[in-house]
């Protein structure tokens, strides 16, 4: 798994204008390539697939909202890690939204992505490495 200094400073990069939103993408999409291959590859060595055991039992009510968020955390090894696993997930919706030349009311263009991710950023400083 790549450090999260390593995704921080290419976030600081592209919010202070030293990286293009094109390039971030890039390199953001990279690197979370990368380390969802690693997290998948851990899957390929298991005996039986626990991911869907266990999401049959939350379906099935049989364990709690926490119990089930605690468990998959630990399964996938990010447990710890949780606040920057969900960090990562809103860059990664920004960068999904993102287009140079937006076409859809929704989509961010180059200066709303860098305010988007300085927003992402600064909740993240506040909030999570708070927590």
């Amino acid at each position: 798994m790549h450090a999260e200094q390593e995704y921080l400073h290419l976030i600081e990069s592209c919010v202070v204008g030293k990286l293009d939103p094109d390039a971030f993408t890039s390199n953001y999409m990279q690197l979370w390539r990368e380390d969802r291959a690693e997290v998948y590859k851990r899957s390929s060595q298991w005996p039986q697939r626990f991911d869907l055991e266990l999401l049959t039992q939350f379906e099935n009510g049989d364990i709690s909202d926490q119990q089930f968020a605690d468990s998959w955390a630990r399964l996938w090894g990010y447990s710890g890690r949780e606040n920057f696993e969900q960090f990562k997930d809103r860059v990664l919706t920004a960068c999904d939204i993102y287009s140079p030349v937006p076409e859809g009311e929704y989509e961010l263009n180059p200066q709303e992505f860098r305010l988007e991710l300085a927003e992402i950023y600064k909740n993240f400083n506040t909030t999570f490495l708070n927590a």
